[in-house]
């Protein structure tokens, strides 16, 4: 993957500035609360400052989303869009990975949603969400465990973005794989294992599974 001189400064600095300010608010809070540096104090003091990291990377991440939104189709990775592309992906998986010691499967759709995703009420996340800033989730969704929804295909240089998008009451299986441009409707089930491809479109009330996924039946829906 071939990163731009810009790019890695751009990183830098942002991961730089992000560590020296988190370190620069939890000494300020230690001095105003005139908390002697215990033995305890480096073990609060990291986990403050891995949380003040995370925030301030996810504050960034949805900056860049409103300032600069990452468009559907296919670019190269020297092009800007793809540039842009891995400077908002890696700094959304440095806040994540600050604050994974601390997120409980229970708080996932929050940790999602912090580094901006669109999640509805009720959802359940089990699985990984891997560009959480393209993903769409309704209202009763669940995301079984080892689930994987990536909106971005590499294909060598070439990457393909689009978002993924779960109506309310559907169900993502245990391992299922989303790739790319995917919309699921309402009360449509994605079985376990599945591989559902770039560009699929799931009408509400459908099972589907198998790799490539395809449908194998209709369902009921909610009397």
């Amino acid at each position: 993957m071939r990163i731009g001189v810009r790019v890695l400064a751009f990183l830098y600095l942002s991961a730089t500035i992000l560590a020296a300010g988190s370190l620069a608010l939890l000494e300020g809070a230690r001095l105003r609360l005139g908390l002697s540096p215990s033995v305890y104090f480096p073990i609060l003091g990291v986990a403050f400052l891995l949380l003040l990291f995370a925030l301030g990377a996810a504050a960034l991440v949805r900056l860049l989303k409103i300032t600069t939104p990452l468009p559907s189709g296919e670019f190269r990775l020297r092009d800007r869009v793809g540039q842009r592309w891995i400077v908002v992906k890696t700094i959304s998986e440095l806040g994540r990975w600050a604050l994974a010691p601390f997120t409980l499967v229970f708080f996932k759709p929050a940790l999602y949603a912090l580094f901006g995703a669109k999640i509805g009420r009720r959802t359940a996340i089990a699985g990984d969400l891997v560009d959480p800033y393209l993903t769409e989730i309704g209202s009763d969704v669940v995301v079984g465990q080892n689930a994987v929804l990536s909106p971005h295909l590499l294909a060598g240089d070439r990457l393909i973005l689009g978002r993924v998008r779960l109506e309310a009451e559907s169900t993502v299986g245990v391992g299922a794989v989303l790739q790319g441009d995917v919309f699921v409707g309402r009360g449509s089930i994605i079985a376990a294992n599945a591989v559902v491809l770039n560009g699929t479109r799931i009408p509400p009330f459908e099972l589907w599974g198998g790799s490539p996924a395809c449908k194998i039946k209709n369902l009921p829906p909610p009397q």
